[in-house]
């Protein structure tokens, strides 16, 4: 495949240019280390390093053209051109050399703090229940067809995003749902789509390290039905987030609300959940009917409206929604309940923010016949503040928890245990402090007994810790198993 560079920027603003508008690009890349023979190369200042330091690397190894910041950035017989913002105009590029494929699909985007990942693959499935052959990109992977590639960010680079869109197109899909992340909508990685429906989950407190305040936080998450929803599409929104009213406000799309309060357009009532999943009526315009969710909690039951929601303006009938609904097996990772050979159970979340712990302690809670066991910790080089309230959390709902490593990254895994501990001391119940993971998951099965609950919360699907510089293998899950054979083991002996 290949573009003529003027046709590649045309409508692009540019303060500059040199160099030959008509030299054919047979591919892009923001990484030196990807360019081949023909590439543009494109360089942004980032927030440890600057792109342009990495220009002449892209040149020798073949590139024809670069996107810079720099005015004073020149290479003989390399076209170039300066924009204000070299990350943002790369969404463009992205747009029109893979021909705007997102025009062909049916794009539904999920936003928020808690839920996400949830509410994108029940209307996954709903999708792929109608026969669309959806694209799924989020958190956990990202899915063409039969391809699954693990997921190294929520929302991938405008680049890769748009190179996903074109497989998917080719592959047959006539929809995709994808997770919008804040640091995606804020910087510019999902410009030029236009999305025909986008989903508003909630909003509590989270990425503070990077957005600074709540305010700032909202402010990116509103990109997504300000600036970048259809007019002809729908925002389905959190009916009772208190931050809802406002994404209704500023969005000119066509309003859908869901949730558990009077006013609500979809709407769940008279919800009970046991160990084995939530019940509840759902009422529509026009119509109700009850579900057997198999997902537990209240948050689960929101998670499900908002799928139902979508599929709903997707002109899904409700039966056919339902049955989606309730053949749906589960997201790894969230509320997994592990299968074991013990007479306690161990359930493996990714609740990662105060709400979400707090969201599934609290549905726990009442449906324990024993003990209450929480085991988790905080990620390194992450918002601090939530580290205390974490902990007030999970001990205000647990009989006994344990404070470990998360992704210290580059903090002193001590340091951060020492300020979520500030927050269980509150509570005055038993806890205990075990740095390394694998030792505190041992401790934790080793205390639980008949009936006693252990959740292993915090990370969910991944399937390492990140220490230092390096990523170490670690998946909680299969941890859990290992040490529950090594305890029975123990007991035997």
């Amino acid at each position: 495949m290949h573009i003529s560079l003027s046709s590649l920027i045309k409508g692009l603003e540019i303060l500059s240019f040199h160099g030959d508008p008509h030299v054919l690009i047979s591919g892009i890349s923001f990484d030196s280390r990807k360019v081949e023979p023909g590439h543009l190369f494109i360089a942004w200042r980032g927030e440890k390093r600057d792109g342009k330091d990495f220009a002449e690397d892209a040149v020798s190894r073949g590139a024809v053209a670069l996107c810079v910041e720099d005015e004073n950035i020149r290479f003989k017989n390399v076209s170039c051109f300066v924009v204000k913002d070299a990350r943002r105009a790369m969404a463009q590029l992205a747009c029109a050399f893979y021909e705007n494929p997102a025009e062909g699909l049916t794009v539904v985007g999920v936003t928020g703090t808690n839920g996400k990942t949830t509410v994108s693959f029940l209307i996954e499935s709903l999708l792929r229940g109608r026969g669309d052959h959806p694209g799924l990109l989020g958190t956990v992977y990202y899915k063409m067809g039969r391809r699954l590639i693990p997921a190294e960010r929520t929302t991938p680079e405008s680049l890769d995003l748009q190179k996903y869109f074109r497989d998917m197109l080719d592959q047959g899909s006539q929809s995709v749902v994808l997770e919008a992340s804040s640091h995606a909508l804020g910087q510019g990685r999902l410009d030029g789509i236009s999305f025909d429906v986008a989903v508003f989950t909630n909003l509590s407190q989270d990425h503070l390290d990077y957005h600074q305040n709540l305010e700032n936080y909202f402010s990116a998450k509103a990109i997504l039905f300000r600036d970048l929803l259809s007019p002809e599409g729908f925002a389905v929104v959190n009916h009772d987030d208190p931050w809802g009213a406002r994404v209704e406000a500023l969005s000119k799309a066509r309003l859908i609300s869901y949730g558990l309060s009077q006013g609500a357009m979809i709407q769940a009532r008279h919800l009970e959940s046991d160990m084995g999943g939530s019940s509840f009526e759902v009422v529509f315009p026009n119509g109700s009917l009850s579900l057997r969710l198999p997902l537990i909690g209240r948050f689960n039951v929101y998670n499900a409206l908002a799928a139902f929601a979508v599929g709903w303006v997707l002109g899904m009938y409700p039966e056919k929604i339902k049955e989606g609904l309730e053949n749906f097996k589960n997201v790894p990772g969230r509320m997994e309940f592990v299968s074991l050979d013990a007479p306690f159970q161990v359930i493996v979340d990714y609740a990662h923010t105060e709400e979400a712990l707090r969201n599934v302690l609290e549905t726990l809670r009442p449906l324990v016949k024993g003990r209450l066991i929480t085991l988790f910790g905080c990620g390194g080089d992450r918002d601090r503040s939530k580290r205390p309230k974490m902990g007030c959390s999970a001990a205000h709902f647990s009989d006994f928890v344990i404070i470990t490593s998360d992704n210290p990254r580059s903090e002193d895994p001590e340091k951060i245990i020492c300020e979520i501990e500030a927050g269980v001391a509150e509570e005055k119940i038993p806890f205990e402090k075990i740095s390394d993971r694998r030792t505190a998951i041992d401790r934790a099965l080793d205390l639980a007994r008949r009936g006693d609950v252990v959740l292993v919360a915090g990370k969910g699907h991944e399937k390492f810790q990140q220490i230092g510089a390096f990523q170490i293998p670690f998946d909680d899950v299969a941890v859990v198993k290992e040490s529950v054979q090594r305890v029975a083991y123990s007991l035997q002996e």
